[in-house]
Parts: C-alpha cells; structure tokens; sequence
C-alpha cells in the first residue's frame, strides 16, 4: 500500500549577486533583466536590496523592479543607502522578472545583492 504525504508549500529565498567578475553584471545607469522567477498567484515577494557604494555619489542608487510576464510592475526597491527592504502580493502565477537600474553610478557600476522570497507553484 502506497503512503500519500502531504506537502506544505514553503516559501524559498534566492539570491542574486550581481558584479563585475560574475555571469550577473554589476548594476549601471541603463535597466537590465537579472534573473526570472517562477510565483504562485496570492504569493508575497519580498525584496532585501543592497549595493556597493564604494565610488558612487551619495545621490547614487538602484532600483529593483519585479514585473509579471505581461510587464506590470508588482514591487519596487528603490536603495539609496546600505540596503532597503520591499513586499507585494503577486496577482498571477506564473514567470517574473527581476530588473535592475541604476542612477548616478560610475562607468564601471556597482556590485549588489538581492534577496528575493517568493511560493513558487505547486504545480508544473
């Protein structure tokens, strides 16, 4: 006789790093695609941003945008200092992206880190 287990859903965290030595470039004044997530609908993404400013001006900063597959923005970071923390609610299942942009970053960009936490779908 076959047991049948119930999963629970949990949530998981990835991290993105993105520097000059790594497949993820740093983060420039132009907007990029830096990772794509899988999320179930109702879920909460949370961002944990941060960035080196090491050689950046104090008015200097990233911006992280999470959108759906049809474009729409779902949450947005802006980090001006060490780090900034954002959350939404997910409206559909299914593929997100991450984006990055800079303001105010020198030529040669800025290393960061994202946290994002997401409930992927249960069903593939």
């Amino acid at each position: 006789m076959m047991s049948r287990r119930s999963r629970h859903p949990r949530h998981t965290t990835q991290t993105i790093f993105g520097a000059a030595d790594l497949d993820t470039l740093p983060a420039t004044n132009a907007e990029t695609e830096t990772a794509r997530i899988w999320v179930e609908q109702g879920s909460k993404i949370a961002l944990r941003v941060s960035f080196d400013r090491h050689a950046v001006p104090a008015d200097g900063s990233i911006k992280v945008t999470v959108t759906d597959a049809q474009g729409h923005s779902v949450v947005e970071a802006l980090c001006g200092g060490d780090h900034v923390t954002a959350e939404a609610t997910a409206a559909a299942t299914g593929e997100h992206h991450i984006r990055v942009a800079g303001r105010q970053l020198p030529e040669h960009g800025a290393a960061f880190s994202i946290d994002v936490t997401y409930l992927a779908p249960q069903i593939v």
